[in-house]
């Protein structure tokens, strides 16, 4: 897996940001087609054009890895589990989450102790590796997990139940997050950083969450709630290299042409290129069953390594009849580089989010 980083939207239940800013970006999207009706080449100003490929890729990638710096001398064979979680948490900072909830708590209500804080992480990452029902193993009555105080809130977007949102950046080479912000509102959201510059809460997260990475060339793949033109502009004006899945941030992205391309067989790819604001442009389509467009600042599209599908069908008998039995099977999805790169990388803040 490539090293870079990989940002997405955890579950969560704050949706009012992004749908917000769709309906914004949508209504200008109306307006640059008014003016471009005759001519899906042209998108609000930046001109695109076809090209059999993109052969050269201009991110030239640190030659190290991701490694883990230990603060002790323990061989790794005694290394325990929670070895590991206090090397990745700031233990420091629980005798403030103590003081903090305590403070919080209803009046006549004890206060907590660090144990009862570490046993509570100590439950959380137990419920990513059960294989019963979690609501099973919260209490009904006044236990530690009582019902009516975990609760979940449900949204539109989101298909069952969630709790706060994260949006959060993983590091693509040990798919570790490394990078997590807390979603406070529309109102405290727009007083972060770099949105009175962009004005866009997706270019705007993806800037902070990529920050401590600003200028190493490192590259960012994000998923549709992040993926724009403007997004990628300025991750290259932050020296990052950017490729995101692109959905409903159509301003400057040549949607249109990409949605009527008439692909020769399944899989097949088209690849158009542009230069906006000194930065070189790669919108790249692909047939799969249901299509995907993509923008990126980077990368190649040749030919990538397939994704090897495991697959079931029935067994046949000399006579082509069914016997009543399946076997396994590889298939083997033709992708680009472009392609295989964006999902062998996006892919960590799925794996993170099916292990939670």
């Amino acid at each position: 897996m490539e090293a870079g980083l990989s940002v997405d939207v955890e579950n969560g239940d704050d949706a009012d940001l992004n749908n917000d800013e769709m309906q914004q970006e949508e209504s200008t999207v109306q307006e640059g087609q008014e003016s471009n009706k005759d001519d899906p080449l042209n998108c609000n100003g930046v001109k695109w054009s076809v090209v059999s490929n993109v052969s050269e890729d201009t991110c030239v990638q640190p030659c190290y890895r991701a490694t883990i710096l230990w603060d002790n001398n323990t061989e790794e064979e005694k290394r325990t589990v929670l070895d590991y979680f206090k090397l990745s948490f700031p233990m420091q900072i629980i005798d403030n989450i103590v003081e903090w909830t305590s403070q919080a708590m209803p009046p006549g209500k004890r206060g907590i102790s660090s144990a009862t804080i570490l046993k509570l992480f100590g439950y959380l990452l137990a419920l990513t590796r059960t294989t019963s029902r979690r609501k099973n193993l919260f209490s009904e009555c006044d236990g530690l997990f009582p019902v009516p105080r975990i609760g979940t809130r449900k949204i539109d977007r989101k298909l069952k139940g969630v709790g706060t949102e994260l949006k959060d950046a993983a590091d693509a080479e040990s798919e570790v997050i490394i990078q997590i912000e807390i979603q406070e509102g529309k109102e405290e959201m727009n007083k972060k950083e770099y949105m009175d510059v962009y004005k866009k809460a997706s270019t705007s997260q993806v800037l902070r969450l990529t920050k401590p990475w600003h200028g190493a060339g490192r590259a960012v793949y994000a998923d549709s709630a992040f993926a724009s033109v403007t997004t990628a502009i300025a991750c290259r004006q932050k020296g990052l290299h950017f490729t995101g899945l692109v959905k409903t941030a159509r301003t400057k992205f040549p949607k249109k042409f990409l949605d009527s391309w008439e692909y020769k067989e399944l899989r097949d790819s088209v690849t158009l290129v542009a230069q906006h604001d000194g930065c070189p442009l790669i919108a790249h389509g692909w047939g799969d069953k249901v299509r995907k467009n993509f923008i990126s600042t980077r990368s190649v599209t040749l030919d990538g390594r397939p994704s090897d599908k495991r697959r079931w069908r029935e067994m046949l008998d000399a006579d082509g009849n069914e016997v009543g039995c399946t076997e396994a099977y590889v298939k083997h999805v033709k992708r680009s580089k472009l392609v295989e790169q964006y999902f062998d990388s996006a892919s960590v803040i799925d794996i993170n989010n099916h292990v939670r």
